[in-house]
Protein backbone atom coordinates (compact mmCIF):
# COMPACT_ATOMS: atom_id res chain seq x y z
CA UNK A 1 0.00 0.00 0.00
CA UNK A 2 1.21 3.63 -0.87
CA UNK A 3 1.55 4.06 3.45
CA UNK A 4 4.16 1.99 3.59
CA UNK A 5 6.30 4.34 2.17
CA UNK A 6 5.00 7.92 3.46
CA UNK A 7 3.39 9.13 6.63
CA UNK A 8 0.79 10.28 5.83
CA UNK A 9 -1.29 11.02 2.45
CA UNK A 10 -4.00 13.39 1.01
CA UNK A 11 -6.83 11.60 -0.97
CA UNK A 12 -9.11 13.33 -3.09
CA UNK A 13 -12.04 11.77 -5.86
CA UNK A 14 -12.90 13.38 -9.26
CA UNK A 15 -15.80 12.02 -11.26
CA UNK A 16 -17.29 12.67 -14.55
CA UNK A 17 -20.70 11.45 -14.91
CA UNK A 18 -23.40 11.64 -17.33
CA UNK A 19 -27.15 12.95 -16.16
CA UNK A 20 -30.00 13.16 -18.80
CA UNK A 21 -33.26 14.43 -18.71
CA UNK A 22 -36.44 14.94 -20.47
CA UNK A 23 -37.59 18.61 -22.81
CA UNK A 24 -40.11 19.28 -24.83
CA UNK A 25 -37.64 18.53 -27.92
CA UNK A 26 -36.46 15.42 -26.41
CA UNK A 27 -33.95 14.29 -24.26
CA UNK A 28 -30.60 16.25 -22.88
CA UNK A 29 -27.92 14.81 -22.23
CA UNK A 30 -25.30 16.27 -19.90
CA UNK A 31 -21.70 15.89 -18.41
CA UNK A 32 -21.31 17.20 -14.99
CA UNK A 33 -17.41 16.98 -12.90
CA UNK A 34 -17.61 16.92 -9.21
CA UNK A 35 -14.93 16.43 -6.65
CA UNK A 36 -14.42 16.24 -3.26
CA UNK A 37 -12.46 17.74 -0.35
CA UNK A 38 -8.87 16.03 0.12
CA UNK A 39 -8.68 13.74 3.47
CA UNK A 40 -5.82 13.18 5.13
CA UNK A 41 -4.89 9.45 5.95
CA UNK A 42 -2.28 8.09 7.96
CA UNK A 43 -2.30 5.17 10.00
CA UNK A 44 -3.80 6.22 12.85
CA UNK A 45 -6.65 8.23 10.46
CA UNK A 46 -8.21 5.99 7.80
CA UNK A 47 -10.23 6.96 4.79
CA UNK A 48 -13.87 7.57 5.41
CA UNK A 49 -15.74 6.16 2.60
CA UNK A 50 -18.64 7.47 3.95
CA UNK A 51 -17.70 10.76 3.94
CA UNK A 52 -16.28 10.63 0.62
CA UNK A 53 -20.42 8.91 -0.65
CA UNK A 54 -22.43 12.00 1.11
CA UNK A 55 -19.69 14.55 -0.47
CA UNK A 56 -20.32 12.85 -3.89
CA UNK A 57 -24.08 12.85 -3.45
CA UNK A 58 -24.37 16.63 -2.47
CA UNK A 59 -22.39 17.77 -5.00
CA UNK A 60 -25.08 15.78 -7.57
CA UNK A 61 -27.96 17.69 -5.37
CA UNK A 62 -26.76 20.63 -5.32
CA UNK A 63 -26.20 20.25 -9.89
CA UNK A 64 -30.00 19.24 -9.45
CA UNK A 65 -30.47 22.13 -7.44
CA UNK A 66 -29.13 24.24 -10.66
CA UNK A 67 -31.27 22.26 -13.19
CA UNK A 68 -34.10 20.49 -12.63
CA UNK A 69 -35.14 16.75 -13.09
CA UNK A 70 -31.79 15.42 -13.93
CA UNK A 71 -31.08 11.45 -13.38
CA UNK A 72 -27.10 10.40 -13.43
CA UNK A 73 -27.16 7.76 -16.22
CA UNK A 74 -23.97 6.52 -15.58
CA UNK A 75 -20.40 7.57 -14.21
CA UNK A 76 -17.59 7.73 -16.93
CA UNK A 77 -14.47 9.09 -15.16
CA UNK A 78 -13.78 8.21 -11.77
CA UNK A 79 -9.94 9.40 -10.13
CA UNK A 80 -8.46 9.21 -7.19
CA UNK A 81 -5.55 11.25 -6.93
CA UNK A 82 -2.92 10.62 -3.60
CA UNK A 83 -0.63 12.87 -2.99
CA UNK A 84 2.18 12.87 -0.39
CA UNK A 85 1.61 14.84 2.59
CA UNK A 86 4.16 16.53 4.87
CA UNK A 87 2.57 19.03 7.47
CA UNK A 88 4.60 21.73 8.70
CA UNK A 89 5.60 21.53 12.50
CA UNK A 90 5.61 24.59 14.73
CA UNK A 91 8.41 27.25 14.54
CA UNK A 92 9.33 26.09 10.98
CA UNK A 93 11.23 28.41 9.04
CA UNK A 94 11.04 28.36 5.42
CA UNK A 95 14.26 30.56 3.52
CA UNK A 96 12.49 33.03 0.78
CA UNK A 97 13.56 31.77 -2.35
CA UNK A 98 16.22 34.20 -4.56
CA UNK A 99 13.62 35.46 -6.89
CA UNK A 100 11.22 36.33 -4.62
CA UNK A 101 13.56 37.86 -2.10
CA UNK A 102 14.88 39.87 -4.89
CA UNK A 103 11.42 41.90 -5.07
CA UNK A 104 11.15 43.33 -2.09
CA UNK A 105 7.74 42.66 -1.47
CA UNK A 106 7.43 39.77 1.35
CA UNK A 107 8.06 39.55 4.89
CA UNK A 108 9.41 36.11 6.23
CA UNK A 109 9.32 35.70 9.89
CA UNK A 110 11.98 34.55 11.42
CA UNK A 111 10.86 33.70 15.60
CA UNK A 112 11.15 30.41 17.82
CA UNK A 113 7.68 30.24 19.49
CA UNK A 114 3.69 30.46 18.41
CA UNK A 115 3.84 34.06 17.75
CA UNK A 116 4.51 34.77 14.25
CA UNK A 117 1.19 35.36 12.90
CA UNK A 118 0.96 38.30 15.46
CA UNK A 119 4.25 39.42 14.03
CA UNK A 120 3.03 39.47 10.34
CA UNK A 121 -0.03 41.56 11.30
CA UNK A 122 1.56 43.81 13.23
CA UNK A 123 4.68 44.36 10.54
CA UNK A 124 1.54 44.40 8.26
CA UNK A 125 0.01 47.09 9.91
CA UNK A 126 2.68 49.51 9.81
CA UNK A 127 3.80 51.91 6.93
CA UNK A 128 7.21 51.60 5.60
CA UNK A 129 7.81 54.78 7.35
CA UNK A 130 6.76 53.30 10.76
CA UNK A 131 3.80 55.45 11.22
CA UNK A 132 0.60 53.19 12.25
CA UNK A 133 -2.29 52.43 9.71
CA UNK A 134 -5.53 52.18 9.72
CA UNK A 135 -5.81 48.79 10.31
CA UNK A 136 -4.47 48.35 13.34
CA UNK A 137 -7.26 46.92 15.14
CA UNK A 138 -5.91 44.99 17.91
CA UNK A 139 -5.83 46.65 21.86
CA UNK A 140 -2.74 48.17 23.54
CA UNK A 141 -3.28 45.84 26.19
CA UNK A 142 -3.35 42.91 24.37
CA UNK A 143 -0.18 43.84 21.89
CA UNK A 144 2.28 44.84 25.13
CA UNK A 145 1.94 40.98 26.25
CA UNK A 146 3.79 40.33 22.81
CA UNK A 147 7.68 40.94 22.37
CA UNK A 148 9.03 41.90 19.68
CA UNK A 149 10.03 39.47 16.86
CA UNK A 150 13.17 39.08 14.49
CA UNK A 151 11.72 40.07 11.03
CA UNK A 152 13.73 39.71 7.73
CA UNK A 153 12.41 41.92 5.42
CA UNK A 154 12.41 40.66 1.60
Amino acid sequence: MFLCCCRSIRVAVRTTGSFTREVPHGIQHVPATFHTLPQLVSTSHQFDFDLLLRDLLDDIDQFNRRGSNFTLDYVSDFIVVLTEYHSLAGSTYLATPNFIEKKKAVINVINNDDRCFYGLFSVGCTHPNGTPSVCQTMSRESTSRWSPKTYQSS
